[in-house]
């Protein structure tokens, strides 16, 4: 009976883990907080029962991957925020039309005064 929980508890984490792979694919941030619950119980399970040698090496390798692919998703964000950063630090040309329609770009300066209220 043991071994029959221990099977069905790491194909319940296997598909759970295959569930977080897709959501970090997927860019889906909300469906990856909604695993972290189920992934943090059935962690707690996992460490009390005696999966056979096999289940357990998929299973490693299955969250070794997603963490790859956290870490890959993680250092995307982060230079995407710096990039956005950049550019609101950088002087911003402003495009004017004189009255003949030709276009012209202004360099906007950002402003070195304090705005108080």
């Amino acid at each position: 009976m043991a071994l029959f929980k221990s099977r069905e508890l790491s194909d319940t984490i296997e598909d759970l883990l295959e569930r977080e792979r897709q959501a970090v694919l997927a860019g889906n941030l909300e469906g990856l907080t909604r695993l972290v619950a189920e992934k943090r119980r059935l962690m707690t399970l996992l460490a009390r029962r005696s999966i056979p040698p096999d289940k357990l090496a998929r299973l490693r390798e299955a969250a070794r991957r997603n963490q790859a692919l956290l870490e890959a998703s993680a250092h995307g964000i982060r230079s995407a925020a710096a990039h956005v950063s950049r550019l609101r630090e950088e002087k911003m040309p402003l495009r004017t039309y004189d009255s003949s329609g030709a276009s012209r770009d202004i360099l906007q300066r950002r402003s070195t005064m304090e705005k108080r209220a």
